[in-house]
Protein backbone atom coordinates (compact mmCIF):
# COMPACT_ATOMS: atom_id res chain seq x y z
CA UNK A 1 0.00 0.00 0.00
CA UNK A 2 1.31 3.44 -0.92
CA UNK A 3 1.02 6.28 1.61
CA UNK A 4 -2.22 8.24 1.28
CA UNK A 5 -2.59 12.00 1.75
CA UNK A 6 -5.35 12.74 4.22
CA UNK A 7 -4.99 16.49 4.49
CA UNK A 8 -2.74 19.23 3.09
CA UNK A 9 -2.39 22.74 4.51
CA UNK A 10 -0.60 25.51 2.60
CA UNK A 11 1.80 27.25 5.02
CA UNK A 12 3.73 29.50 2.61
CA UNK A 13 3.01 30.63 -0.96
CA UNK A 14 6.16 32.09 -2.58
CA UNK A 15 7.41 32.98 -6.02
CA UNK A 16 9.32 29.72 -6.66
CA UNK A 17 7.95 27.41 -4.00
CA UNK A 18 5.00 26.58 -1.82
CA UNK A 19 5.34 24.90 1.56
CA UNK A 20 2.67 22.47 2.80
CA UNK A 21 2.11 20.56 6.00
CA UNK A 22 0.56 17.25 4.95
CA UNK A 23 -1.05 14.58 7.06
CA UNK A 24 -0.53 11.15 5.50
CA UNK A 25 -1.34 7.55 6.31
CA UNK A 26 1.84 5.48 5.84
CA UNK A 27 2.36 1.80 4.96
CA UNK A 28 1.89 0.51 8.53
CA UNK A 29 -1.42 2.34 8.90
CA UNK A 30 -0.10 5.11 11.16
CA UNK A 31 -0.83 8.77 10.50
CA UNK A 32 2.18 11.11 10.31
CA UNK A 33 2.91 14.71 9.33
CA UNK A 34 5.21 15.67 6.46
CA UNK A 35 6.56 19.11 5.56
CA UNK A 36 6.62 19.34 1.76
CA UNK A 37 8.16 21.97 -0.49
CA UNK A 38 6.53 22.16 -3.92
CA UNK A 39 9.17 23.73 -6.15
CA UNK A 40 9.23 24.92 -9.75
CA UNK A 41 11.18 22.68 -12.14
CA UNK A 42 14.69 23.82 -13.09
CA UNK A 43 17.48 23.21 -15.57
CA UNK A 44 21.27 23.13 -15.40
CA UNK A 45 23.62 23.31 -18.35
CA UNK A 46 27.28 22.37 -18.73
CA UNK A 47 28.51 24.69 -21.47
CA UNK A 48 31.69 23.85 -23.43
CA UNK A 49 33.38 24.88 -26.66
CA UNK A 50 35.49 23.37 -29.46
CA UNK A 51 38.71 24.55 -27.83
CA UNK A 52 38.42 22.29 -24.77
CA UNK A 53 37.03 24.92 -22.40
CA UNK A 54 33.99 24.83 -20.15
CA UNK A 55 31.93 27.73 -18.83
CA UNK A 56 30.86 28.15 -15.24
CA UNK A 57 29.33 31.04 -13.35
CA UNK A 58 30.12 32.55 -9.99
CA UNK A 59 27.35 34.20 -8.04
CA UNK A 60 26.46 35.16 -4.51
CA UNK A 61 24.15 32.71 -2.77
CA UNK A 62 22.42 34.34 0.16
CA UNK A 63 21.60 31.20 2.21
CA UNK A 64 25.33 30.38 2.43
CA UNK A 65 26.55 34.01 2.47
CA UNK A 66 29.24 33.24 -0.10
CA UNK A 67 29.99 33.21 -3.80
CA UNK A 68 29.56 29.77 -5.36
CA UNK A 69 30.91 28.40 -8.62
CA UNK A 70 28.16 26.65 -10.56
CA UNK A 71 27.00 25.48 -13.94
CA UNK A 72 24.50 27.66 -15.76
CA UNK A 73 21.12 27.04 -14.13
CA UNK A 74 17.68 28.45 -13.57
CA UNK A 75 13.98 27.87 -13.25
CA UNK A 76 11.71 26.80 -16.08
CA UNK A 77 9.26 29.55 -16.88
CA UNK A 78 5.54 28.82 -17.17
CA UNK A 79 4.86 26.86 -20.37
CA UNK A 80 8.55 26.43 -21.29
CA UNK A 81 9.94 23.04 -22.21
CA UNK A 82 13.16 22.19 -20.30
CA UNK A 83 15.38 22.56 -23.40
CA UNK A 84 13.90 26.01 -24.09
CA UNK A 85 14.65 26.98 -20.48
CA UNK A 86 18.21 25.67 -20.82
CA UNK A 87 18.83 27.70 -23.98
CA UNK A 88 17.34 30.83 -22.39
CA UNK A 89 19.45 30.46 -19.23
CA UNK A 90 22.59 29.85 -21.32
CA UNK A 91 22.03 33.16 -23.09
CA UNK A 92 20.95 35.09 -19.97
CA UNK A 93 23.85 33.96 -17.79
CA UNK A 94 26.84 33.68 -20.16
CA UNK A 95 25.59 35.30 -23.42
CA UNK A 96 26.05 31.96 -25.19
CA UNK A 97 24.25 30.33 -28.10
CA UNK A 98 24.46 26.71 -29.13
CA UNK A 99 23.43 24.48 -32.00
CA UNK A 100 23.91 21.31 -29.98
CA UNK A 101 22.10 20.68 -26.70
CA UNK A 102 22.39 17.15 -25.27
CA UNK A 103 19.84 16.02 -22.70
CA UNK A 104 21.69 14.15 -19.94
CA UNK A 105 18.77 13.20 -17.70
CA UNK A 106 17.06 14.59 -14.65
CA UNK A 107 17.41 14.27 -10.90
CA UNK A 108 15.68 15.12 -7.64
CA UNK A 109 18.08 17.14 -5.45
CA UNK A 110 16.22 16.82 -2.11
CA UNK A 111 13.51 14.13 -2.33
CA UNK A 112 13.09 13.86 1.44
CA UNK A 113 11.04 17.04 1.59
CA UNK A 114 10.96 18.72 -1.85
CA UNK A 115 9.54 17.80 -5.26
CA UNK A 116 12.04 19.89 -7.28
CA UNK A 117 13.18 18.24 -10.50
CA UNK A 118 16.28 19.46 -12.33
CA UNK A 119 16.77 18.68 -16.03
CA UNK A 120 20.44 18.35 -17.01
CA UNK A 121 21.94 19.38 -20.35
CA UNK A 122 25.34 19.77 -22.00
CA UNK A 123 25.61 22.53 -24.59
CA UNK A 124 28.32 22.97 -27.19
CA UNK A 125 28.75 26.73 -27.58
CA UNK A 126 28.69 27.99 -31.17
CA UNK A 127 28.63 31.73 -30.58
CA UNK A 128 27.75 34.59 -28.32
CA UNK A 129 24.98 37.14 -28.33
CA UNK A 130 24.35 39.59 -25.52
CA UNK A 131 21.59 38.20 -23.34
CA UNK A 132 19.29 39.99 -20.92
CA UNK A 133 20.15 38.84 -17.39
CA UNK A 134 17.62 38.75 -14.58
CA UNK A 135 17.73 42.11 -12.79
CA UNK A 136 18.38 40.49 -9.40
CA UNK A 137 21.30 38.32 -10.57
CA UNK A 138 24.91 39.45 -10.72
CA UNK A 139 26.84 36.69 -12.43
CA UNK A 140 30.51 36.38 -13.31
CA UNK A 141 31.23 34.17 -16.32
CA UNK A 142 34.24 31.85 -15.93
CA UNK A 143 35.95 30.08 -18.87
CA UNK A 144 38.39 27.34 -17.89
CA UNK A 145 40.01 24.30 -19.50
CA UNK A 146 37.80 21.26 -18.99
CA UNK A 147 40.52 19.50 -17.00
CA UNK A 148 40.76 22.44 -14.58
CA UNK A 149 36.99 22.28 -14.01
CA UNK A 150 37.29 18.55 -13.28
CA UNK A 151 40.22 19.25 -10.93
CA UNK A 152 38.26 21.96 -9.06
CA UNK A 153 35.45 19.47 -8.49
CA UNK A 154 37.88 16.76 -7.37
CA UNK A 155 39.65 19.15 -4.97
CA UNK A 156 36.37 20.17 -3.30
CA UNK A 157 36.48 23.74 -4.60
CA UNK A 158 32.95 23.35 -5.99
CA UNK A 159 30.29 22.59 -3.39
CA UNK A 160 27.03 22.98 -5.34
CA UNK A 161 25.39 19.57 -5.77
CA UNK A 162 23.85 20.10 -9.21
CA UNK A 163 27.18 21.39 -10.49
CA UNK A 164 29.18 18.46 -9.10
CA UNK A 165 26.73 15.91 -10.47
CA UNK A 166 26.76 17.57 -13.88
CA UNK A 167 30.56 17.89 -14.04
CA UNK A 168 31.07 14.22 -13.12
CA UNK A 169 28.45 13.09 -15.62
CA UNK A 170 29.95 15.22 -18.40
CA UNK A 171 33.48 13.99 -17.64
CA UNK A 172 32.24 10.39 -17.81
CA UNK A 173 30.45 11.00 -21.12
CA UNK A 174 33.48 12.77 -22.64
CA UNK A 175 35.73 9.89 -21.54
CA UNK A 176 33.33 7.39 -23.17
CA UNK A 177 33.24 9.44 -26.39
CA UNK A 178 29.53 10.16 -26.01
CA UNK A 179 29.99 13.94 -26.10
CA UNK A 180 32.17 15.76 -28.60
Amino acid sequence: MLPVKIESTLKFDGKIMKIYLDKIKIENGKTVMREVVRHSPAVCVFAYDDEGYGYLVKQYRYPFDEYLTEVVAGLCEEGEKPEESARRELNEEIDALCDRMDYLGEFYPTPGYCDEKIYVFAAKITGFQKGIPDEDEFIEKIRLPLQEIYNMADRGEICDGKTLMTIYKVRYLFNKGKLC
